[in-house]
């Protein structure tokens, strides 16, 4: 079942990650320029990283995870983006 608004597919662009596939170290850029809540859940969707966005282009390590592919969320008080990334 999909739970996500046409909004949040719609606005997909406005959430960009690279490199995907990393080593663990990703950029994360927004076209928002409020501060916005990241949160990384595993396959299993266990939540296994935290943080707060607040600026648009900010540098995550998450080179203490396991390799495998996980979810990013991001949201603000009106929207919510998701993507997948591999850590290698």
């Amino acid at each position: 079942m999909c739970n996500e608004s046409v909004e949040t597919i719609q606005d997909m662009a406005t959430f960009e990650v690279w490199p995907n596939p990393s080593i663990g170290i990703f950029n994360i850029q927004t076209k928002d320029n409020t501060t916005q809540m990241l949160q990384v859940y595993d396959i299993a969707g266990k939540r296994v990283y935290e943080t707060h966005l607040s600026a648009n282009q900010q540098q995550i390590n998450l080179s203490h995870l396991q390799k495998g592919m996980y979810i990013l969320h991001v949201s603000n008080a009106s929207h919510q983006y998701k993507k997948r990334v591999m850590i290698q």
